[in-house]
């Protein structure tokens, strides 16, 4: 025969629903109550909407729904559907489910296009066949399918970076190390001497680490045409250059961000449908365990007007499988609890460790080749396929930065560790967070992807796992009640029943003899189970504030960033100003308005760059509002200033308060909220080092950190004894002189004198300063005290003492006791960083006790040591 073709009648197939009973070749049986539920609501709501939202929680059958629905319309319109999915084990997955379960016809397309089977690909490309690939397949430059007429995106929660990336440069200073640098070249007159100095030095302590800056559009713009022949050269030859070429040409439309770590060049939010793969489907469909309630979805995937179709009602209360939660540092250090979390592997097959970046997965492997003979697999061993993983009988699985898109069913995986919380996974979400006060914003997207990531190995209604949770950041986002009860009920009670149950452990052997119990499944465990069951039938799950403003707010959020990607300032201001609307009154939203006003005020900068002199008055407006709309954030009010002439000068001290109020916040979130130990652990130290004139510099660097201050110290012996430095330019540098006694006159000693020797030492300081602080300006204030039990000076000092102010032990301890009593009292009410309320309260409490910069300043230097 030379001819084979043959005509096929259209599907008669009524819906996707009785689809599933032409399946022949499937092992599924039948489909769930909330499975047709939600196949039903699309086939009447949604199947003619462009962009489709479908929510199924963890482990419910959502594959199946959305093959389902693929096959169903491959049948009936003869359309080629492209079924997306994070990465391409998950690929791989589906694949086999949608052969070996569901009976439906699929082929996985990942890798070099070179090698993709001609026949699968033609069988795609006549929609003989569903393809599947991942993200990355269809968000790059040459994607294998040009036109699909249906995109369904599998959890498309996981899709944000994915996505975004195809229009980042994110540039690593360890892996291009050189064009880090570049850039921080050519960005050195743009930034202030403190930040260069963060960028640069091969010694970042823990605040250059967690510091995230953005540049002002105001500055970058003027870098663009530096920018782009340097970025044109380096990236040409990197995998960055495809990234480069897609935002290149639209720059204004994109924004630089700084950190120690990374520098990342991206638009707010990916313009998603500038990519016509994309953007020419007749119909996308989201589909996720948690779409979210503020409209991150919008956001994160840069398409507005999304039919949302609802979950069950049964869903409110019951959960799938069930979550065995251990808390081991509520009775043991930090240290010891993450060895006695990985001791806990020892009493399964295999584990699954999520960290949240590479630096965490390098040290928990490292303690795991040293404390056991387990096998280790990382992300890219198991990213093809789990099969060597679930055959081992000795195994650990560590992923790093993958909080969902991997999952472990039954007796794959029984035991799960989550190290670290999966905020800030990009410069711009913690740039917001951290330096905008905008947490509300990501309220909803850290919830997210905490319930992904506790369902990864509990994946039906039968299965069950126990999950070790470390670090306090962690702890601090599921253990409150404010946060705890935004989760499922079933997830709550499962959390607080854990919880409780471990911290009134005595010793590690119980929580190991209550994780064999779960593991047994016996009676034992049957009552503690009745016991989650009726503590999750008396809660509920809270709706998350302000969510339906920041939804509405985010349709506008999208089209500003098509008019400003396609320069229509005009366009952008308005639709800036439609947020603003939509976002007006809450106090908890003050930081995001401050953003919005900036944003505004920088498209109307750059239509006045443009040429429209009708703007030339606008920006500074806008930049005056955003620093209206908050007290509390440093970096709103720089800008505002960048926009005034210097005549009109700038309150320096309450800018000064609000860094310090920053670096304050940033230590409470590193101590942990809920657990005061280590604060109070910390307070004890430095109560206890300044007490002991050996020790007493110590306590003094440590006391500064504490209070929110950059502080330092330095072993040089012409040095300085610690200084405070706080924004770029103001500095308290000190040269303390506690001498011991010879009997019971400590801590001051009458018969004791500074000498000559220490004058000259302590006014040498700012010198120092100078020379070797390249965090502040040069013309930065600098204050030089000396910190002394001395009651008196010689003589021969006297001349030489007028530049030196003078702060007594007393008064220094007394000044200890007050801050450290302010921290305690602050973090009290402290639940997570970047809350505007909280800062307020925060600054009105150092004015109150005389501790914000201006009045240290003032107790350092109202006495002279020449009148000593």
């Amino acid at each position: 025969m030379a001819f084979t073709s043959s005509f096929k009648k259209q599907s008669t197939v009524s819906s996707p629903k009785s689809l599933f009973g032409d399946l022949r070749n499937r092992s599924v049986k039948g489909l769930l109550d909330h499975q047709s539920f939600v196949l039903d609501k699309y086939h009447k709501e949604a199947l003619k909407k462009s962009n489709v939202a479908l929510e199924l929680p963890t482990g419910s059958g959502k594959t199946l729904v959305g093959l389902l629905i693929a096959e169903y319309r491959r049948r009936l319109f003869g359309e080629q559907v492209l079924y997306l999915c994070p990465t391409k084990q998950l690929v791989n997955q589906v694949v086999e489910h949608s052969q070996t379960k569901y009976g439906i016809r699929t082929h996985a397309f990942t890798g070099n296009q070179k090698y993709f089977n001609p026949q699968d690909l033609s069988d795609f490309t006549s929609s003989e066949t569903i393809g599947v690939t991942t993200y990355s397949g269809l968000f790059n430059t040459n994607p294998f399918a040009k036109n699909p007429d249906v995109i369904i995106l599998d959890d498309s929660h996981a899709a944000e970076n994915y996505i975004s990336d195809f229009w980042s440069v994110n540039i690593n200073r360890y892996d291009n190390e050189e064009i880090y640098h570049l850039i921080v070249k050519i960005i050195k007159n743009k930034i202030k001497p403190a930040q260069f100095q963060r960028l640069v030095t091969s010694t970042p302590d823990y605040s250059d680490l967690e510091w995230v800056e953005k540049l002002p559009t105001l500055k970058y713009a003027q870098l663009f045409n530096d920018l782009i022949p340097a970025l044109d050269e380096f990236l040409k030859e990197t995998d960055l250059s495809y990234s480069w070429g897609m935002i290149r040409n639209n720059l204004e439309g994109t924004h630089l961000y700084l950190s120690y770590n990374n520098i990342s060049i991206r638009p707010n939010i990916p313009p998603s449908l500038t990519h016509t793969p994309f953007s020419n489907a007749k119909q996308r469909i989201f589909m996720s365990a948690t779409l979210g309630e503020s409209g991150d979805l919008e956001r994160n995937l840069g398409v507005k007007n999304i039919h949302r179709i609802e979950k069950p009602e049964d869903w409110d209360k019951q959960g799938l499988g069930r979550r065995l939660f251990f808390f081991p540092e509520t009775i043991m250090e930090e240290k010891e609890a993450t060895n006695f979390a990985i001791r806990m592997t020892k009493e399964v097959e295999r584990s699954l460790v999520l960290v949240p970046n590479d630096k965490e997965s390098s040290k928990i492997e490292e303690l795991f080749n040293d404390q056991t003979d387990s096998s280790i697999f990382l992300a890219t061993a198991i990213e093809k396929t789990k099969e060597e993983f679930v055959e081992s009988s000795n195994a650990v699985t560590i992923l790093s930065n993958r909080f969902d898109g991997i999952d472990f069913a039954e007796d794959e995986c029984r035991l799960m560790i989550i190290k670290g919380t999966p905020t800030g996974t990009n410069l711009q979400e913690k740039f917001l967070v951290s330096r905008l006060a905008a947490s509300v914003l990501y309220q909803d997207k850290v919830r997210t992807r905490l319930i992904q990531a506790v369902g990864r190995c509990t994946r039906s209604t039968v299965d069950y796992s126990a999950i070790c949770i470390l670090g306090k950041s962690l702890i601090d986002e599921l253990v409150p009640n404010r946060k705890r009860s935004l989760l499922h009920p079933e997830m709550q009670a499962e959390i607080k029943f854990g919880y409780d149950e471990s911290r009134n452990k005595n010793d590690k052997d119980e929580l190991i003899e209550n994780l064999n119990i779960f593991l047994e499944r016996g009676e034992e465990w049957d009552a503690a189970d009745e016991q989650i069951l009726l503590l999750r039938d008396t809660l509920d799950q809270q709706k998350l504030s302000l969510s339906e403003q920041l939804l509405k707010a985010a349709k506008h959020e999208v089209n500003y960033q098509y008019a400003i990607w396609n320069g229509n300032y005009s366009k952008a201001i308005d639709e800036c100003e439609s947020v603003l609307t939509c976002i007006a009154g809450s106090s908890e939203l003050k930081g995001y308005r401050a953003f919005w006003n900036y944003l505004a005020g920088s498209a109307a900068w750059l239509a006045f760059q443009s040429g429209d002199e009708s703007y030339r008055n606008i920006p500074p407006r806008f930049f005056e509002k955003a620093a209206n709309c908050t007290e509390s954030v440093p970096w709103i009010h720089e800008i505002a200033h960048l926009a005034k002439t210097e005549e009109e000068g700038s309150d320096k001290s309450d800018y000064l308060l609000t860094l310090l109020v920053e670096g304050l916040e940033r230590n409470i979130k590193e101590m942990g909220v809920v657990d005061k130990r280590k604060f109070e652990r910390e307070a004890q130290l430095i109560l206890n080092n300044l007490s002991k004139h050996s020790k007493f510099e110590e306590g003094h660097r440590r006391l500064g950190r504490l209070l929110g201050f950059s502080s330092y110290n330095t072993e040089e012996e012409t040095g300085p004894d610690p200084w405070w430095v706080i924004g770029s330019d103001f500095c308290i540098v000190s040269e303390d002189k506690i001498y011991e006694p010879n009997d019971d006159d400590f801590p001051s000693i009458a018969n004791k004198k500074v000498s000559a020797a220490h004058v000259r030492q302590a006014s040498s300081h700012p010198q120092w300063i100078k020379n070797n602080e390249h965090r502040l300006e040069h013309e930065a204030k600098i204050i030089p005290v000396m910190i002394t039990n001395a009651v008196s000076l010689e003589e021969n000092a006297r001349s030489i003492s007028e530049e030196v102010y003078y702060k007594s032990y007393e008064d220094f301890l007394e000044l200890a006791r007050e801050g450290i009593a302010l921290v305690r009292k602050l973090r009290q009410t402290f639940t997570q960083e970047g809350e505007e309320s909280w800062r307020i309260r925060a600054m009105a409490e150092f004015q109150n006790r005389g501790l914000d910069p201006s009045s240290i300043i003032e107790k350092f230097s109202s006495k002279k040591l020449s009148e000593l």
